[in-house]
């Protein structure tokens, strides 16, 4: 008789474990994906400042009409990214907000960046 009122509990109890370890692998999951897509988006970006600014001085581009804050875009996206780097090594990842204030700067940084690229004809090459 013990051994039957024992056997429920062990399975709910395993169970339970299952669980706790199914949300804890989600969540290291969701943290490793971010930080790669961080490291992706570091690699992607190291050149950029030198290829805008190089862009800037090409024609059809007029450097002139663009704000100062699409001018320094390249430099400031850059920098941007590489905080972001540096506040990927959290542990709590996707709930830290100053890694999520972070983000919303370089989101920011990148908006004058692209209203100016659209505002001008940049070479593909």
């Amino acid at each position: 008789m013990p051994l039957r009122r024992l056997v429920p509990g062990l399975l709910v109890l395993c169970a339970a474990g299952l669980i706790a370890q199914e949300a804890f692998n989600r969540d290291s999951y969701a943290r490793d994906h971010v930080r790669f897509l961080v490291v992706q988006l570091d690699q992607s970006t190291r050149d950029f400042p030198q290829a805008y600014n190089a862009a800037l001085l090409k024609p059809p581009v007029d450097s002139s009409k663009l704000s100062d804050a699409a001018k320094a875009g390249g430099e400031e996206f850059t920098q941007s990214v590489k905080r972001l780097v540096a506040l990927s090594s959290a542990k709590d990842l996707t709930a830290n907000t100053e890694f999520r204030d972070q983000m919303q700067k370089t989101i920011a940084a990148m908006k004058a960046l692209n209203e100016g690229m659209g505002a001008q004809r940049f070479r593909t090459v």
